[in-house]
């Protein structure tokens, strides 16, 4: 059961990383932003390749910078 849970936690990560490129959010900014190399989020949208779940919570104060921008 856990082994599921930490499953979607990392196809939450991947989902998130695939709306910021769709939304034509640069892969070097998102990656300089995690920590990571331009060739992981591109991996992880090509590829859906997981990438860990560490990584949720970054993801989530990208989205909430994105909308407090938004309501400026």
């Amino acid at each position: 059961m856990s082994e599921k849970m930490n499953e979607n936690k990392v196809n939450a990560t991947v989902s998130k990383i695939e709306k910021f490129i769709d939304i034509d959010i640069n892969k070097t900014n998102i990656a300089k932003r995690l920590g990571l190399s331009d060739t992981t989020i591109s991996y992880t949208y090509k590829y859906k390749k997981p990438i860990s779940s560490v990584y949720e919570k970054e993801l989530d104060y990208i989205i909430q910078d994105i909308i407090d921008i938004l309501e400026m």
